[in-house]
């Protein structure tokens, strides 16, 4: 996968993230893309990933409580 260089440096990127704490992982993704920090592709893959990984999460939680 080809990664853009970031159009922010690391502080101003930190910054941004900071000055929204409560912010999920989906809301982050749709500010990089927003932002011009990602593509639609990579967006889509990573929007993917997050669903994905968000499912399974539930899924394990659901089990631990079950088994509990």
């Amino acid at each position: 996968m080809c990664m853009m260089p970031h159009t922010m440096d690391h502080s101003e990127h930190e910054a941004a993230h900071a000055s929204h704490p409560e912010s999920s992982a989906f809301d982050i993704l749709k500010r990089r893309f927003a932002q011009g920090e990602i593509t639609h592709k990579q967006f889509k893959e990573m929007a993917q990933v997050l669903s994905t990984t968000e499912m399974e999460f539930a899924q394990s939680r659901h089990e631990i409580h079950r088994s509990s």
